[in-house]
């Protein structure tokens, strides 16, 4: 990259193979090989435009799809896409303050977030109302528009809580979600009076939309 001289081309090259690898990391695609190809694909490519005829028409691998992407973050499931959906969230906080030419306390969010299930987890007690059983719940609790950041973790008596109690807190526990609404992914939830699967499914598409307009190869 450091060989074209044009600054502007340099970035969009840079952000194509920002985009190839998170694509590739959020659906555990395998990557072996990987350093060897991208280092091929650099010295092939000369601009932006010649490096994605490169990777669309590359044998060795495919770059996931959009309906991929939209399908993964509808199904984070294991202690990895924690890892993953945290990261998701983080950067799409940066996105949205990026937009709303934003920077204040943008240093702040070097600090350690920590990921929390809105539904929750262990739902049977104080969400029935939303699912029949496992499996139900399952479509709804890990999919990416069911999760935030926050500043700690919330006290392990809330996590289980109904939606207000976890959202406002109970006026004994230090944490609720409310308190970190200085970040924009948790400002939208607010004005929410029930967390449900319309509200689930609603904010799903909206992070997906986000992620895509991140890490999209135009």
């Amino acid at each position: 990259i450091s060989k074209t001289k044009d600054l502007h081309e340099q970035e969009q090259m840079c952000k194509v193979i920002e985009t190839l690898v998170m694509r590739f990391y959020i659906t555990h695609k395998a990557t072996n090989g990987f350093n060897k190809l991208l280092s091929e694909m650099l010295k092939k490519a000369g601009n932006k435009d010649s490096l994605i005829d490169f990777i669309n028409n590359h044998n060795s691998f495919r770059l996931p799809s959009n309906n991929e992407m939209c399908n993964k973050l509808k199904t984070l499931w294991d202690n990895g896409d924690n890892k993953r959906a945290n990261l998701i969230l983080f950067w799409i906080e940066l996105f949205r303050r990026s937009k709303e030419q934003n920077t204040k306390d943008i240093v702040e969010l070097a600090d350690v977030y920590s990921l929390e299930h809105l539904m929750p987890q262990s739902w049977e007690e104080n969400w029935h109302q939303y699912a029949n059983n496992d499996d139900e719940a399952d479509e709804l609790i890990y999919q990416i528009g069911n999760m935030t950041i926050l500043k700690g973790s919330l006290n392990s008596s809330l996590k289980n809580k109904d939606w207000e109690t976890k959202l406002n807190g109970d006026g004994k526990l230090k944490n609720c979600i409310k308190r970190s609404a200085d970040l924009i992914v948790n400002k939208e939830l607010l004005d929410k009076k029930a967390w449900n699967k319309d509200e689930i499914e609603k904010r799903t598409k909206i992070l997906s939309d986000n992620f895509l307009e991140i890490w999209s190869i135009k």
